[in-house]
């Protein structure tokens, strides 16, 4: 099965829970949809498309008949990707690796192979499905620039640190569909407010569902009997 870099870098979502061990893996589902959960948020990335899959230099293995995905533990994804060459030369074609049904990873720099084995799970993973499927309530629809964003979310991280790791913040909208963050420091009292503003011009048209997205909102079964048509 072929993964990118951006199939493996959700890795960093996971997270070691004593109590629910699977949480931390990352699940590959059967067509090649990678999702990380650390049990309060989910993430997944679409499938390596088969028009760049026929660019690389790696031959697609195939999942064993039945199989519905594989789980692959957390610290041997870290390690695909320490791995992993990084490719200015070729647009990004060698930051690719094939996994196969043992759990051997294939890698190529363009100019040999390289295999590393790390050991893949037949468990169950965690019920990703269901949060996908959620309806969305169809209000405000806001556009930002995601470096800004995240520079934002960072600089009010630091001005409320919390060890625990629970601090709440609070989302709201402006009628110009800005979005307002605010948080409070729980030893200092001090509050923070942080506004970041949506796009207005073009940059700001939304991004409409493509097929991927539509599946993902489907419970297993019905996804299954989509793909086999």
């Amino acid at each position: 099965m072929i993964l990118n870099k951006s199939n493996l870098v959700i890795v960093d979502l996971v997270k070691v829970d004593v109590g629910v061990p699977v949480l931390n893996n990352i699940h590959v589902r059967k067509d090649g949809t990678s999702v990380a959960s650390n049990g309060r948020a989910v993430v997944a990335v679409s499938p390596v498309g088969s028009e760049v899959k026929g660019k690389l230099p790696l031959e697609e293995s195939r999942l064993k008949e039945g199989s519905e995905g594989i789980t692959i533990s957390a610290e041997f994804i870290r390690e695909v990707l320490k791995n992993m060459p990084k490719d200015t030369m070729f647009g990004g074609l060698l930051e690719h690796c094939d996994i196969d049904r043992s759990g051997a990873v294939r890698l190529n720099d363009g100019k040999r192979q390289r295999l590393l084995k790390g050991r893949l799970y037949d468990r169950d993973y965690v019920g990703f499905e269901e949060v996908f499927s959620r309806k969305r309530s169809g209000g405000v629809r806001v556009v930002v620039n995601l470096k800004r964003l995240l520079l934002m979310l960072s600089v009010i991280s630091k001005v409320c640190p919390d060890s625990s790791e629970e601090t709440p913040v609070f989302l709201e909208f402006t009628e110009q569909n800005d979005i307002v963050v605010r948080a409070e420091n729980r030893k200092t009292g001090q509050r923070v407010i942080g506004i970041a503003k949506s796009y207005k011009s073009v940059e700001g048209k939304w991004l409409k569902s493509n097929l991927w997205e539509k599946l993902l909102g489907i419970v297993n079964k019905r996804v299954s009997k989509k793909l086999k048509k």
